[in-house]
């Protein structure tokens, strides 16, 4: 199998490189774009959670976190309380600091390696201003159909997770942990640059693979099922093309929902640069994704069945982008929208917690 599978990878890469010669412009064009995407998003929208991820478990926040949140997620995730950063941190974000996240508790021996890989199957999912502001408001030209995606996509990463309490839940064992940080002025000093070093070579990761996927995507050749294929592989591009198509809204909706939870290839490579060096297997990933993906197709559909936006409004209306905003408004925003949802988040799993322990009680009592 990994002979025929690295045969694949062979002719794919002659493919491309042919078509490279045969149709240089158009390579060069998509090479620019996805160029362009790194410096205007996906660094300014990841590389600070990258430092502050690295930061806080360097510091010993992972400690106070498992003190304070382990008899939240205990009872919904089987996971720690230091979980909660991936959770969190994964929904406020974007791809893949869920991932860098769960690698970097289980190094530092505040997991297992086992509760490390559940939180790969939900923890890394894509943050609210992609979803609301470029899918949404952006390619769809609806805020409307941007939260009716967002929320669908958090209620199927908590779905998953649930399901994914039960995999491998025996035979943990602890992880070695690590000499905890200093808490003098040169430990915070040798943290932040370690936090800043393993931040680059994260972003670099993550930029050499939408680089990577960008071109080979401009080696598809153009027919029906190409959007799906595109957004299979990389997903930007690949809803940008969804979105564009004629078919029914609903549907339309449903189907950008379930690419949104699955991430796509280029994700998955991603996730697999940053997990390599840590161990930590690629399967919960990818079976969690897929379930994800499904959770949010029907998710998607029963919700835009029961509250029915105008189809016109949905698809057509007219907004500022996030990017036409003045410099000073889109640092607010991006503050006020990490803190609020990190605070709902954090809030919703004590909600969830909280019944669990009322369900188990009412259960004793009997």
């Amino acid at each position: 199998m990994n002979r025929v599978l690295k045969g694949i990878i062979l002719l794919l890469a002659g493919y491309v490189t042919a078509l490279m010669f045969l149709f240089p412009a158009e390579f060069l064009h998509q090479g620019q774009a996805a160029v362009d995407l790194c410096l205007n998003i996906v660094i300014p929208s990841l590389f600070p959670f990258f430092i502050f991820c690295g930061l806080f478990l360097s510091l010993g926040g992972a400690r106070l976190l498992s003190r304070i949140l382990s008899p939240v997620m205990r009872p919904i995730f089987n996971l720690p309380g230091a979980a909660a950063l991936a959770y969190v941190l994964g929904i406020i974000s974007g791809y893949p600091v869920g991932a860098v996240c769960a690698s970097d508790l289980y190094s530092r021996g505040e997991c297992t390696k086992n509760e490390a890989e559940r939180m790969l199957a939900f923890c890394n999912n894509s943050g609210p201003l992609f979803v609301v502001g470029s899918v949404g408001a952006g390619m769809l030209g609806s805020p409307s159909a941007g939260r009716i995606l967002y929320i669908t996509h958090i209620a199927a990463a908590f779905l998953t997770g649930l399901i994914f309490r039960f995999y491998k839940s025996g035979g943990e064992y602890t992880h070695r942990a690590l000499p905890p940080a200093s808490g003098t002025a040169r430990g915070a000093a040798a943290a932040i640059g370690e936090s800043v070093t393993n931040a680059i070579a994260n972003i670099l990761k993550v930029c050499a693979f939408v680089l990577l996927f960008s071109t080979f995507t401009a080696a598809l050749p153009n027919f029906k099922g190409s959007p799906f294929v595109h957004a299979l592989l990389e997903i930007t591009g690949g809803i940008n093309k969804i979105a564009a198509t004629d078919m029914n809204a609903c549907l339309k909706l449903s189907i950008i929902s379930a690419f949104l939870a699955f991430s796509g290839v280029s994700v998955l490579c991603q996730v697999s640069s940053v997990i390599s060096s840590a161990g930590l297997s690629l399967k919960p990933y990818v079976i969690g994704k897929f379930i994800q993906g499904v959770t949010a197709f029907f998710l998607t559909a029963v919700l835009f069945s029961v509250f029915p936006p105008d189809t016109a409004e949905v698809f057509a209306q007219n907004v500022t982008p996030f990017a036409g905003l003045p410099v000073y408004k889109q640092l607010l925003y991006s503050i006020a929208a990490a803190i609020g949802w990190s605070i709902i988040s954090v809030a919703l799993l004590m909600l969830a917690a909280f019944v669990i322990e009322c369900i188990n009680w009412l259960r004793n009592r009997k």
